[in-house]
């Protein structure tokens, strides 16, 4: 009989080195259902700026709220570094760059990648899926690992993103195999659940969603309780965005921008 759990991670979080001032400013895809968490991500980093550096820490939604616009014109402190919380750097950030290009005063913000640009992500990624097979007592010979992105029938940025992480994971070893699923395009978290190998009795699902939204919190579990067949045992990691690793990867990314700026003055 099948069995679908949820994992809660644990990685420790560090503390990187990292001075500037100003305003750190996270940006997520959000949506008219909910804040997907920024609100809390920002609370959790601006708990740490004693030791980054960053005088203001503020998170703010691409659609829905809180608006982008309403969040940046609220800011005092100078510079800002906007970090889009996006795996891909495609359609979603395209529309953020629109967005900013059209706020007055454009060079009040500088702009960072996009997390999923990040060179350590896929490695981080690999160790919290490791981590978590190892909490459930399952060898790496005959676990897989299923890494669940959104995917879209009308921008192949989201499925590439995707696709690429799974393969740096993979690099990375700790499974019997790897395979990759998708919301809205093919294959499906059903299809891909089923192509796993006769070995690979049990799955570890990785969410590959920065944001705690309804995707990766509703979604996936219900999806995944529906069509893991009966032979398979499934656990959910949840989405890789409540990892606390991940701060500090956002923290990164906006310490490169600031180091940037300072080598070019």
């Amino acid at each position: 009989m099948s069995g679908t759990r949820s994992i809660a991670p644990k990685a420790p979080a560090t503390e990187p080195a990292r001075r500037d001032g100003g305003a750190l400013l996270i940006c997520s895809h959000g949506n008219s259902r909910d804040d997907a968490g920024i609100r809390d991500r920002a609370a959790a980093l601006a708990g740490r700026t004693g030791r980054t550096g960053w005088r203001t820490v503020a998170g703010c939604c691409l659609f829905g709220a809180p608006r982008l616009e309403e969040v940046l014109f609220s800011l005092v402190d100078r510079p800002v570094r906007l970090v889009p919380l996006f795996l891909s750097d495609g359609a979603t950030m395209n529309a953020l760059r629109r967005r900013l290009g059209e706020i007055p005063g454009p060079d009040r913000v500088a702009l960072c990648p996009p997390l999923g640009s990040h060179p350590d992500l896929a490695r981080r990624v690999a160790g919290w899926a490791r981590r978590g097979r190892r909490a459930q007592g399952w060898p790496a010979d005959g676990t897989g690992l299923l890494l669940v992105g959104h995917g879209s029938r009308r921008n192949g940025g989201s499925r590439r993103a995707t696709k690429r992480l799974a393969a740096a994971v993979a690099r990375d070893g700790g499974f019997a195999e790897l395979r990759t699923a998708f919301l809205e395009e093919a294959p499906d978290i059903a299809t891909a659940l089923q192509g796993f190998r006769p070995r690979c009795r049990r799955v570890v699902v990785a969410g590959g969603f920065v944001e705690h939204g309804h995707h990766a919190t509703v979604d996936v579990p219900r999806l995944l309780g529906e069509t893991a067949p009966a032979d398979q045992d499934v656990a959910y990691l949840g989405p890789l965005g409540a990892a606390p690793w991940v701060d500090d990867l956002i923290l990164d990314l906006a310490a490169a921008s600031a180091a940037g700026a300072a080598g070019a003055a």
